[in-house]
């Protein structure tokens, strides 16, 4: 599967806990999303999810960054069995 995305992220300038002196500035920039990824089963039940993201940025004072993920997939709930059709069957 391939994704792709448009968002906004806004981080408000705050006066640090640990450092007093010291203040975030305020930043705001949109950011834009591609990724692509795959599912591979194992079993009905099992299989495994692998992901790569990236983020990038209109901001030059924010970084863009790259995300991989990797998941155990467990599918919970009854199975369903598939009904096939059968065309012979008398309708009366």
């Amino acid at each position: 599967f391939v994704h792709a995305g448009y968002g906004y992220a806004k981080l408000n300038g705050k006066r640090s806990t640990v450092q007093p002196d010291y203040q975030a500035k305020s930043l705001s920039t949109n950011t834009y999303i591609m990724g692509f990824g795959w599912n591979t089963w194992f079993t009905p039940r099992f299989g495994i999810n692998v992901q790569t993201m990236a983020k990038f940025v209109s901001n030059p004072l924010a970084s863009p960054h790259i995300q991989h993920s990797f998941s155990l997939i467990y599918k919970i709930g009854e199975e369903k069995k598939s009904k096939k059709r059968n065309f012979q069957k008398k309708r009366y």
